[in-house]
C-alpha cells in the first residue's frame, strides 16, 4: 500500500501502553519477505474503552461495505484486532480470568510496490517523551503510545475486519534490553593453578587479568 493511500483512513492516538514483543526499530522478516513492523500494545482496560469503540465503529463500516459489495445480508466477520489479556498457566497457555488489560495488535508493512510498479520502503518515525528523535531500540516492556490508522477491509477468506496500521510511535519510557539473571555463577579460578583466584593487592593490580 502506498503511503498516500493511508490518508483516507481514520487516524487516532492510542492510550499509553506497554510494548509486548515489539519489532518497531527494525522490520521483522520472519514471516513476510517485505518485512513488517509490529507489536502488541498492552493497555489497562479502564483506558482502552474509547479506542475499542472507535475500532468497532470502523468494523461496522467494513461490514456494511462488504454487504454492499457482495449483495449479501450476512458476511463473514474477521476477528477484531484486540482482545482481553487472560491469565497464563505455568506453561504459558492463556486461560482463566482477564488480567484487567487489553492487547491491541498493531502492524505496518515495511516495503512493497505501488500499482504502477514503483518500489517503496517505510521506516517508522519514533519520538521520545520530549518529542525528539528516539535513537535507541524499543524493547519489550517500553511504555509507548502510537498514532494508528484504522483500515477497514473485506476478503472472502478472512471476512470483514479492521487492521491497525502504525503511523508514528512515541516512547514515553524506554525499557532496558531483556536479560535473565542467573541463579548460580562460576567459582572463578586462577588460570595458572586451577585454584580459586586469590585476592589481588592494589600494588599488583596492573598485573591482574581483566575479564
Amino acid at each position: 500500500m502506498a503511503k498516500n493511500d493511508r490518508k483516507r483512513f481514520k487516524q487516532v492516538v492510542t492510550p499509553v501502553g506497554t510494548a509486548v514483543w515489539p519489532s518497531l526499530t527494525t522490520p521483522d522478516y520472519t514471516y513476510k519477505a517485505e518485512g513488517e513492523y509490529h507489536t502488541k500494545l498492552r493497555v489497562i482496560a479502564s483506558a482502552a474503552g474509547a479506542l475499542m469503540e472507535q475500532i468497532e465503529a470502523v468494523h461496522e463500516e467494513a461490514i456494511a461495505a462488504a454487504k454492499k459489495e457482495t449483495g449479501k445480508s450476512k458476511v463473514k466477520l474477521a476477528a477484531l484486532p484486540f482482545k482481553d489479556e487472560l491469565e497464563k498457566t505455568e506453561d504459558g497457555d492463556e486461560e482463566g480470568e482477564p488480567t484487567g488489560y487489553v492487547l491491541f495488535k498493531v502492524k505496518s508493512t515495511a516495503s512493497g510496490k505501488t500499482k504502477e510498479g514503483r518500489e517503496w520502503k517505510r521506516s517508522l518515525t519514533i519520538k521520545d517523551a520530549a518529542g525528539n528523535d528516539f535513537t535507541g531500540v524499543v524493547h519489550r516492556g517500553s511504555e509507548i503510545r502510537m498514532i494508528i490508522s484504522l483500515k477497514p477491509y473485506y476478503t472472502a477468506a478472512l471476512g470483514a475486519g479492521v487492521t491497525l496500521l502504525i503511523e508514528k510511535v512515541q516512547v514515553i519510557k524506554a525499557a532496558p534490553p531483556p536479560g535473565k539473571k542467573l541463579d548460580v555463577d562460576f567459582e572463578y579460578v586462577d588460570a595458572a593453578s586451577d585454584q580459586p583466584a586469590a585476592d589481588v593487592d592494589a600494588d599488583d593490580e596492573e598485573d591482574a587479568t581483566q575479564f
